[in-house]
């Protein structure tokens, strides 16, 4: 069967969102477009990869910790799109606070900063209402599918997709070993 649309799909390109970070430099600012946050616990390993949380994670088993990270979609005035605010596990508590006592998220501005002055210095984050935007924002992106985009996930098949995934970084790694001389073969 077939359907009609009043629309052409999205194409691949509409899920593959830059990712923006705090800097110590400027203060990144922009418009939220979702009513939430989005995150999970992730291993950084060469890259960023979701973790299972299970004896079967092979980062887990190397004592390679997973840190919660949230991700949100925001509107900056000079990108030509949307893109997705990640925030370590301190700065997403502080927005996980702040939507707990004040509710949804949508259409506010937020606010990233490191006052620390430094790459790795605490992230200050403040939301308020928005004092300026365009009339129309853009609609909010489907977050969970630019991330499994990001990590190379199948939405239809996350369980082993993300198995596949951890496998071939626990493969990477046995041949950095043993290419290091570190084998005990």
């Amino acid at each position: 069967m077939f359907e009609l649309g009043d629309r052409p799909p999205l194409s691949a390109q509409a899920s593959n969102l830059t990712i923006v970070r705090a800097s110590a430099e400027k203060t990144t600012r922009g418009i939220i477009l979702a009513n939430h946050m989005y995150g999970t616990p992730l291993h950084f390993w060469g890259r960023s990869m979701p973790c299972q949380q299970t004896d079967a994670c092979p980062l887990c088993r190397r004592g390679q910790k997973a840190r919660w990270t949230g991700y949100i979609p925001i509107w900056m005035p000079d990108a030509p799109r949307p893109v997705l605010l990640e925030l370590p596990t301190a700065a997403a508590m502080a927005v996980a606070n702040w939507q707990d006592v004040n509710g949804s998220l949508v259409h506010l501005a937020i606010e990233a900063s490191r006052p620390g002055g430094k790459p790795n210095s605490r992230i200050k984050i403040v939301i308020r209402q928005a004092t300026r935007f365009p009339e129309k924002l853009p609609e909010c992106p489907d977050v969970p599918q630019a991330l499994y985009t990001i990590w190379k996930l199948q939405r239809t098949d996350l369980g082993g997709s993300l198995r596949k995934q951890l496998n071939e970084l626990d493969r990477c790694h046995e041949q950095e070993v043993a290419s290091n001389g570190d084998s005990t073969t």
